[in-house]
């Protein structure tokens, strides 16, 4: 998943360990499928003239629709390739794989490689075998995503990751465009690499950063969310752009439900304060929590409900996920597993300013139809229709309760145990949550007096049921 800047906060595997979770932030744009989605609301009715319906750009040049040239920053027929990072050759060491020797290389394919389009990784020395050291460029490629085969005509591949060997690295690729018939070099040949930051023929295709319609220096962080399967894939796939599943599946992972929230609003200030995100995923749902300490309105999100052919979101969704003191935003979204529309969401109205909220993270019972929200808080807030109160004068942990039945926030609790960082997590068992706080002095804890010697600090852990009674 490429972008501008692009952070992934939290992972969580299915119940049935087939799929697995993740939510993040990014800055400036995000590649999913054929859709590059940019990290501002605004800038997302940008089509050029190439597209109809895309949100702010595509990754794909052979896309329905696009017009040559109307994305100069992501397709030009007239440059098709970027110049190169690397041009050198190196000798065919067939069978040596993680063995390679200096000067030399060897190809990783599917089962018996006769193909170009077979190759699914190579083996290369640092040492070309001119006895030239290319160390420092090689290991320079993980910024760059392209890599050819140059012949009559050239074999194109993306490099999905990196792996270091001694001597040497293990590029694995996956083929995308050109010639994908028998290997024109036999055992021993010297053949010729070339290695790109990008091309016109391999996915994805962003480019130009330079000539990009965004301005760098400002900040519109958005969240995301998107599901991953293994061996399976739709149109989010990480196939050839020539359309041709069957060749470009080389990939074991790819995305299959992507959501995405931009920023309402770009934040000109220095200081990047940077949403965090929290993802559960249970039977039937994904779960989401975002948190944000940006104060003024630049935490607020944009669901985009029922925009950009997605037309499933329930209505009572909030347009933005936003608080209103617009002292930062705690947010919690349930988006369905079937299609990933969004089903209900819930966001803090906050206090004074000068509020911080911080560490807060989501669990949610694979078999309910409940959530648990935990984090420290400096002041007040409302939740879902609830206030919750601090105790005592410093931060406090938290924890918040949603179910289905009865609607709404079923608990809460806040307490001060000293300045001891108020650190608060939850866990989960089949049908019950484990509140566990760091404590640092005397009090209370879910209707249980507690005692602490001085100078120690403890663990204290609750266990609740899913309508959050304490066990």
């Amino acid at each position: 998943i490429r972008g501008y800047r692009t952070r992934i906060d939290s992972i969580d595997p299915s119940p049935d360990n087939k799929t697995i979770s993740i939510s993040g932030t990014y800055d400036g744009f995000i590649e999913s499928g054929p859709w590059i989605w940019h990290s501002w609301e605004g800038a997302n009715s940008f089509t050029g003239s190439g597209v109809t319906g895309s949100p702010y750009g595509v990754t794909n040049p052979n896309y329905p629709g696009l017009t040559s040239g109307a994305y100069n920053w992501i397709y030009d027929p007239l440059s098709p390739t970027s110049p190169t990072i690397l041009s050198s050759t190196w000798t065919y060491d067939q069978g040596m794989g993680f063995n390679i020797t200096s000067g030399n290389f060897d190809l990783s394919y599917d089962t018996t490689g006769s193909n170009f389009s077979d190759i699914k990784g190579i083996y290369i020395s640092y040492t070309d075998d001119t006895s030239s050291d290319q160390t420092s460029i090689l290991e320079s490629l993980v910024t760059g995503n392209s890599f050819s085969i140059p012949g009559s005509p050239s074999t194109y591949y993306t490099i999905t990751s990196i792996d270091f060997l001694t001597g040497g690295l293990l590029i694995k690729l996956s083929y995308q465009y050109g010639y994908s018939g028998p290997f024109t070099f036999s055992n021993g040949s010297s053949v010729n690499f070339d290695f790109y930051e990008w091309t016109n023929y391999t996915y994805p295709l962003i480019k130009n950063l330079g000539t990009l319609p965004f301005e760098s220096q400002q900040y519109s962080y958005g969240v995301f969310s998107a599901e991953l399967q293994r061996d399976l894939g739709n149109n989010f796939s990480f196939t050839g752009i020539t359309g041709d599943y069957n060749k470009g599946i080389n990939s074991s992972y790819r995305v299959t439900r992507f959501r995405n929230f931009p920023a309402k609003n770009v934040n000109p200030s220095p200081t990047k304060v940077v949403p965090t995100t929290s993802i559960q995923l249970t039977n039937y749902h994904t779960h989401l929590l975002v948190e944000s300490n940006v104060s003024g309105n630049y935490a607020d999100l944009s669901t985009l409900k029922n925009e950009w052919n997605r037309n499933n979101d329930n209505l009572s969704v909030d347009n933005y996920l936003s608080d209103p003191a617009l002292t930062g935003l705690l947010s919690y979204v349930k988006i369905n597993n079937l299609d990933y529309s969004l089903q209900e969401n819930y966001n803090s109205n906050s206090g004074a300013t000068g509020f911080l909220r911080v560490g807060s993270e989501i669990n949610a019972l694979d078999l309910g139809e409940s959530v648990v929200i935990t984090g420290s808080a400096t002041g007040g807030f409302s939740f879902s229709g609830n206030y919750l109160s601090p105790i005592g004068s410093y931060n406090s942990p938290y924890y918040i309760s949603i179910t289905t039945n009865p609607v709404g926030s079923t608990g809460f609790y806040l307490e001060s145990f000293g300045n001891t960082g108020n650190k608060i997590g939850v866990t989960k068992d089949n049908s019950n949550y484990y509140i566990t706080t760091v404590v640092g002095s005397s009090g209370s804890y879910f209707g249980k007096n507690f005692y602490a010697e001085n100078d120690l600090t403890y663990f204290l852990t609750a266990k609740l049921t899913e309508q959050t009674i304490c066990q």
